[in-house]
């Protein structure tokens, strides 16, 4: 198959824009990017697809995504933290089902695919979201996935918020599950299965240990929720006699095994532990804006040589999963936060939003860019729109204009998921009518209304 008649993106190490260029894709892999001209006379034979001048780029990389909670979208809008868990999304997901974990997946998946997300990674799969049936299901959608198993013994820091009793589960149990249901995609490209602390105060010193351990004998990555709020650094310095950077260092869990989610409330000294371990930080720059949290300090870490990503977090947080309208948010607040118009500027978000993200996912040797030899992890933009015109800038236009809308194609793995915006492998109005069939019942089984504030009549 031949992408024909495109601009591509490449994010090659050169960060090569081809305009009048070809992809060539062999079975699951890019096989030439060039010219036009120079491609089809390379592989003659094969099929064409003209793309009229539209961008070809590698795919979008999720790095932090809550799958059961898509849905829950809407159900927490303009409430503040404590009350935002505690009130709602720990209720609710406490009274899910594995079926509903299913069909939250398979609307999350389907709302990633149509926005150009290729590869994501989860966060807090529990023993009631039927980790093994949800892996089955998630591969079935073909894309490209970390599934964290969520670990806790304990509730966290927020005393306003405890954990609700349907989330609560043995600590044991769950890292048996994990290490079984990863035994079973052991050498998959697809699917992977890593362990996920739950947050901060969410877990003991001594069962954050056994898991680093645990991780490293398996080959598992680590993400956690990290320095998310103001009250943390504190926290941890009460309860564990450290800063959030040393607590990290004491436990042996920085690395780049190692992915740390919002990281908001970073101190400079915890950006300092950071330099050079090769732990990579996600930065979601809408949903904490929406909850009115904080602004992870993206500048500071790429300047201390930090690798950031970029995630959406969840439906209740920011109520989508569009990468690509996040990613001017991600200039917007690190422009406002440091009062300076050229800090990340719109190439390096495009870089954190791919290759940012399978390094963080330990992607990065088969997705993230366009080069001969990587997987075939590629999205069509179409640029005919009048928000593409004029085009003075590829990257620019990307970043600040483009929306998941503008998404044509997608490709994992040299299948193509969705060509023309109809997926190929997924029943759009099925999963759209069961997952609003099963928000229902987690809503009527929570006991929880969303009130309206203007009369509906």
């Amino acid at each position: 198959m031949i992408l024909d008649n495109c601009t591509a993106v490449t994010l090659n190490g050169r960060r090569e824009i081809v305009t009048g260029a070809a992809v060539a894709v062999g079975g699951d892999s890019i096989a030439a990017v060039g010219k036009s001209a120079e491609v089809r006379e390379q592989y003659p034979g094969e099929p064409v697809r003209d793309l009229h001048g539209w961008v070809v780029m590698p795919g979008l990389v999720d790095g932090h995504f809550h799958l059961p909670q898509t849905l829950l979208r809407g159900a927490a809008d303009e409430l503040p933290i404590p009350r935002w868990m505690g009130e709602r999304i720990f209720p609710l997901e406490g009274a899910f089902t594995p079926e509903d974990a299913r069909a939250s997946a398979r609307l999350a998946v389907l709302e990633m695919l149509k926005a150009g997300t290729t590869a994501f990674l989860e966060t807090l799969i529990l023993g009631r979201h039927g980790l093994d049936e949800l892996s089955e299901a998630i591969a079935e959608t073909g894309i490209r996935a970390v599934l964290p198993r969520g670990v806790t013994d304990g509730g966290g820091y927020l005393d306003s918020a405890p954990l609700h009793g349907g989330l609560e589960e043995s600590p044991d149990e769950a890292l048996a599950d994990a290490v079984a249901v990863a035994a079973r995609w052991k050498g998959s490209d697809r699917i992977r299965i890593w362990l996920g602390p739950r947050s901060t105060g969410g877990c003991s010193e001594e069962l954050l240990r056994r898991m680093v351990e645990l991780a490293r004998a398996e080959g598992m990555g680590l993400c956690q929720h990290y320095a998310q709020s103001a009250g943390e650094p504190g926290f941890i310095r009460e309860r564990f006699g450290a800063s959030q950077g040393e607590f990290l260092e004491r436990l042996g869990m920085l690395g780049s095994d190692v992915v740390l989610l919002h990281c908001t409330a970073l101190e400079p000294e915890d950006i300092e532990a950071l330099r050079g371990t090769g732990t990579h930080v996600v930065h979601c720059p809408t949903g904490p804006a929406k909850v009115g949290n904080a602004v992870t300090p993206v500048h500071e870490l790429l300047q201390a040589g930090v690798n950031v990503a970029l995630g959406s977090d969840g439906a209740p947080a920011n109520n989508g999963c569009d990468m690509i309208r996040d990613l001017k948010w991600v200039g917007y607040l690190q422009k406002l936060r440091q009062r300076d118009a050229t800090v990340v500027p719109a190439e390096t978000i495009l870089e954190m939003a791919t290759l940012g993200g399978a390094r963080a996912l330990g992607l990065d040797g088969l997705t993230g860019s366009i080069e001969p030899g990587k997987r075939a992890d590629l999205i069509v933009i179409r640029t005919d729109g009048p928000h593409w015109t004029p085009n003075l800038n590829w990257v620019s236009n990307l970043v600040y204009a483009s929306s998941g809308a503008d998404v044509d194609t997608v490709i994992v793995d040299g299948d193509v998921l969705m060509e023309g915006r109809e997926l190929t492998k997924l029943d759009e109005e099925r999963i759209i009518r069961g997952a609003r069939e099963r928000s229902a019942g987690v809503f009527a089984r929570a006991g929880v209304e969303v009130p309206q504030p203007w009369p509906v009549l």
